[in-house]
């Protein structure tokens, strides 16, 4: 892909969903998970697929299979603060309150101007 070119965005169907999650639960590497689903790993555009992907399941209330897939996010871009902001929260919903705080900490790292990672971690620290 040329640089400045724009890919064209994915809107993900039920399939597509049961589709990663079930590869994320075979156990098999995130990289070939990815591969098997047509993503497009080591850039922004491709850690956003599968956040929204990982929203998407957040908000059905499928926290753990959030987690995997906002897990891949960070391993398609770890220099990308939102990886590790989403699973953060995702952390946050399933009740992994050390693990929520650690990734909040990295997003922060990578974006000192998160905004929202600051507020979370305020949110957390607070007994």
């Amino acid at each position: 892909m040329e640089k400045g070119e724009k890919r064209e965005r994915r809107s993900y169907t039920q399939e597509f969903k049961l589709e990663a999650v079930r590869l994320v639960r075979t156990g098999i590497s995130k990289a070939r998970v990815a591969r098997d689903l047509g993503l497009h790993l080591n850039d922004d555009y491709g850690a956003q697929e599968l956040i929204g992907l990982g929203y998407g399941l957040l908000h059905a209330k499928r926290a753990a299979d959030a987690i995997e897939i906002f897990k891949l996010s960070v391993e398609a871009a770890p220099d990308y603060y939102n990886s590790y902001d989403s699973l953060a929260e995702a952390y946050m919903v399933h009740g992994d309150k050390q693990l929520a705080i650690e990734n909040y900490q990295k997003s922060l790292q990578l974006d000192p101007g998160n905004k929202n990672a600051v507020a979370k971690l305020k949110e957390l620290n607070t007994p």
